[in-house]
């Protein structure tokens, strides 16, 4: 086993509790993804984050009123008019990419979760 060093980070007691959620759905620790976050900052040499000022819930069909379902059906049929849209194809490649960056930096491969 490689040399570790403790480390003491302040973060909000939700926050994490709700992130290691996550991280457990991936198979990974709060300590393995803290890891990738610095080997990607390591190897990129750079550091790119994007806040989202509020999370979204998917979309569940059935809990949409008949008025937002027309409306979430409307931005979709606006992007396809705008020619706004990836194949399926290219959808499942982009998320098995992003999923192998976070496992694989992590120590894990994409081959263990997929």
């Amino acid at each position: 086993m490689s040399d570790t060093a403790l480390n003491d980070y302040k973060i909000d007691a939700k926050l994490k509790e709700n992130a290691e959620k996550i991280f457990k759905q991936f198979g990974i620790s709060g300590s393995e993804f803290v890891s990738a976050i610095f080997e990607e900052v390591l190897l990129a040499k750079s550091i790119e984050i994007t806040k989202r000022s509020s999370i979204q819930k998917p979309l569940c069909l059935g809990n949409l009123t008949d008025e937002q379902l027309e409306e979430e059906l409307l931005k979709g049929i606006r992007c396809a008019e705008n020619g706004d849209t990836i194949s399926l194809e290219d959808s499942v490649k982009a998320l098995k990419k992003r999923i192998f960056n976070v496992i694989s930096c992590a120590g894990r491969t994409h081959e263990k979760i997929l």
